[in-house]
């Protein structure tokens, strides 16, 4: 099955549709993890934090409220864009976000948010169809997942990875 078409699919419950954006934005993620990985250019190490957990509330809760609430009115004007579908609209505003992802940092923060930031993107485009409650709450809770996932998938390996 079409993941894009998966995404305009909001003809399920919230739960599924999180869900299923979710591993959509994940998977390609983690392979582009794994590869960077393989080849030298990323490392398990986390970011330095004098304080594991509050980066963990932080990188899973709190940034993802944040970024979503700041992504809201760039979605609505980017709605007066007169193309013929969402697509083009999810990847201006994808662009936008990866983009301020990497002021302070890498190129490759820009290209490791790209994808994910497009699917929330489109999430917040077809919710918004039923309210503006939903484009905020659906992307943020993939959102949440996806920065709980990569968190979770990090720290597993470095903790494995021994000393």
């Amino acid at each position: 099955m079409n993941p894009l078409g998966l995404l305009q699919d909001t003809d399920v419950t919230q739960t599924r549709y999180v869900a299923r954006a979710w591993l959509i934005a994940v998977l390609p993620s983690l392979a582009l993890f794994g590869a960077r990985l393989a080849t030298g250019d990323a490392s398990l190490r986390p970011p330095m934090a004098p304080d594991v957990a509050g980066f963990a509330a932080y990188s899973i809760v709190v940034a993802p409220l944040i970024e979503t609430a700041l992504m809201i009115p760039f979605a609505l004007a980017l709605r007066a864009l007169p193309v013929a579908s969402d697509w083009p609209r999810a990847g201006a505003l994808a662009a936008l976000a990866a983009l301020a992802h990497g002021f302070g940092g890498s190129a490759w923060q820009v290209v490791n948010a790209f994808w994910p930031f497009f699917v929330y993107s489109t999430a917040m485009f077809v919710w918004r169809r039923r309210s503006i409650n939903d484009a905020f709450l659906v992307p943020a809770l993939v959102h949440m997942l996806h920065n709980a996932t990569l968190f979770a998938v990090g720290m597993a390996g470095y903790l494995g990875s021994g000393p």
